[in-house]
């Protein structure tokens, strides 16, 4: 294998992989040690895509407190992947983790949400979506169907 073509976190990963081999009594690399050192390196891809998962399903259950709140007024809301995952990005700080993520939905989302039940563009039994857009949240709405002859409750 040509050392010179791997980045830098590629080449740590085949010398832990080598040195786990040789610690097995094994004479070379095989996918098992590549594996196991990948798993090992602490800043490395599978320890980010573990984060970023674990921080998305936060996001859901964060999100599934505005979902109880609107259903009073029958309102369901939907948050695509992409909005899940910007969400999770833009609230995640190194320092503090996912403990901003509940300020980040009240000040980005249940602000666009809010504005648009206070304007009126958001009725009772409405669809809200929450989406992203070129890294941005984009809220939009589908309002109930109105069926002639109805009475209002």
């Amino acid at each position: 294998m040509d050392m010179n073509r791997l980045t830098q976190k590629s080449q740590e990963a085949l010398q832990e992989a080598q040195t786990a081999a040789v610690r097995m009594g094994h004479a070379e690399v095989d996918g098992e040690h590549l594996l196991l050192a990948v798993l090992d390196q602490v800043d490395g891809l599978i320890p980010r895509l573990l984060h970023q998962a674990g921080t998305e399903r936060i996001v859901e259950l964060q999100f599934d407190e505005l979902r109880q709140r609107l259903a009073e007024r029958r309102i369901t809301v939907e948050l695509t992947n992409a909005a899940r995952q910007v969400i999770a990005h833009q609230g995640y700080d190194p320092v503090y983790g996912a403990r901003p993520l509940r300020r980040y939905l009240s000040h980005e989302v249940e602000t666009l949400v809010g504005r648009a039940l206070l304007r009126g563009d958001v009725q009772d039994g409405a669809t809200v979506r929450v989406d992203a857009e070129h890294a941005e949240l984009v809220v939009t709405y589908d309002q109930p169907e109105i069926v002639k002859g109805a009475k209002a409750a």
